[in-house]
């Protein structure tokens, strides 16, 4: 949905920036500024996550840390300049973080798979503003996690892929899926498993069906397939699909890649320096649309409409290489990767907004230092697209008590292209932020 809440979600966020467009068809190139590297003041930042943290109406990104194991949260001044601001300790090698309002109080939280410690952190704001440790649930061995309201009770649940602790030899077992099911004060407790492959390393959470419920995705590293979990409505996930994959499928995202309705995936193989485009053709089953190098050792990808052009393009990120690939969609397939120096070890790459002109800006965590290097979208959208006042939702020209009754009426989790205008902070919820911000962007959009 962008899904998920992967940053509070990756594909939502993607199609969110899209939904703010009106574009006419013509193939166009994302252009980016050179990248910059802010310190977070922890050590081998693998994981990022995007939420407005302060309610300042911009995105902070949350960054997980395996060597100092803790999460800081990089404040953002509004033109996508960085600095590090609160920060929590969470337990042993957290691969990830994700960030989402996880207590009900409208302030975002987070979670973390902490590899080694065997356990899932959460970590809650409190009124103060500060980030402060809530509860360790033990989980063996999680790899990732996705926060989604699984069950529909209107609070966000952990869905969470591990290794089997019960198996006689995990590593080479069978894993599972957990999902931590949210009482809505942000404790959580374990709720049924799923077996999946062998190693699961990457994931993502998006609606495959189109049934409002949000599916998990599954890439398992050793078994060198993917899982795909339906949702079966009630906080449960039916039986997984197995999904051939290629050698080492290290992670996956998602979105429609043809428009034609259906979502789809792509998944980049950690050791064959490639990533594969999947297009879903019904009951569950997907086909390969493409496939292109990537460069050594790809980590992580994320889609979003990166030249304004009104389809989804790929970023991938390496931990092997300097540079990121960019993968613009041409609408009758991608067009061969256009690369951007992005050195000290990229491991996950998002996308979002992040310096307030609503092109989507690329952010990455680098495992080969203390940093998150930022690059900022100079791509000239001018002569394709038309940017639609901020706020307004119903499209009149100004951003009145329509819009807020717009966003009531879309309240929750936006798992459908027909909440995407109202979710204005593109965080994959429609919630008192959202309200938030049509407050503080009130009146005539001429003005």
């Amino acid at each position: 949905m962008h899904t998920r809440d992967r940053g509070y979600g990756i594909t939502m966020l993607a199609a969110g920036v899209v939904s703010c467009l009106s574009v006419h068809s013509a193939i166009a190139q994302s252009v980016f500024e050179p990248y910059v590297q802010y310190a977070t003041g922890g050590w081998n930042c693998t994981g990022v996550s995007l939420a407005d943290y302060d309610l300042d109406g911009d995105m902070d990104v949350f960054a997980s840390h395996r060597n100092t194991n803790n999460v800081i949260v990089m404040l953002n001044d509004g033109t996508g300049v960085f600095q590090p601001g609160p920060e929590c300790p969470v337990g042993s090698l957290p691969r990830y973080v994700r960030a989402g309002d996880l207590d009900g109080d409208g302030r975002p939280d987070f979670a973390t798979p902490n590899y080694n410690g065997s356990s899932v952190s959460i970590g809650l704001q409190n009124p103060q503003g500060l980030l402060v440790p809530h509860q360790e649930v033990s989980v063996y061995r999680p790899a990732i996690l996705e926060i989604a309201d699984m069950d529909g009770d209107g609070d966000r649940d952990v869905v969470v892929p591990h290794w089997d602790q019960s198996a006689s030899q995990p590593s080479a077992a069978p894993g599972l899926v957990t999902i931590l099911i949210n009482d809505g004060t942000g404790t959580f407790s374990p709720g049924a498993s799923v077996p999946i492959g062998v190693q699961p390393r990457g994931m993502e959470i998006d609606d495959f069906d189109g049934d409002g419920f949000p599916d998990v995705i599954v890439t398992n590293l050793q078994s060198h397939d993917l899982d795909l979990l339906m949702n079966a409505g009630d906080g449960t996930l039916l039986p997984a699909t197995v999904l051939a994959g290629p050698l080492a499928p290290r992670e996956v995202c998602t979105g429609d890649w043809n428009q034609d309705g259906a979502l789809d995936y792509a998944v980049v193989s950690k050791n064959k320096n490639e990533i594969f485009f999947m297009v879903n053709d019904g009951d569950e089953q997907f086909s390969e649309y493409q496939s292109l190098e990537t460069q050594f050792s790809p980590h992580s990808c994320a889609a979003g409409d990166l030249d304004g052009d009104g389809d989804l393009d790929v970023v991938a990120s390496h931990v092997g290489s300097q540079r990121l690939s960019v993968y613009e969609n041409i609408g009758t397939g991608f067009a061969e990767p256009v690369e951007v120096l992005s050195p000290s070890g990229a491991a996950e790459v998002l996308i979002g907004a992040l310096d307030g002109d609503d092109r989507p800006d690329i952010v990455t965590g680098n495992t080969n230092n203390a940093t998150i290097s930022v690059h900022i979208n100079d791509s000239d959208w001018n002569d394709d697209v038309e940017i639609f006042c901020r706020g307004d939702i119903d499209t009149n020209e100004v951003v009145d008590v329509l819009d807020l009754l717009a966003v009531i009426s879309k309240w929750g989790e936006c798992l459908d292209e027909s909440c995407l205008r109202a979710d204005i902070n593109i965080d994959g919820t429609v919630d008192v932020l959202d309200m938030l911000l049509v407050i503080s962007l009130w009146g005539d959009c001429s003005v």
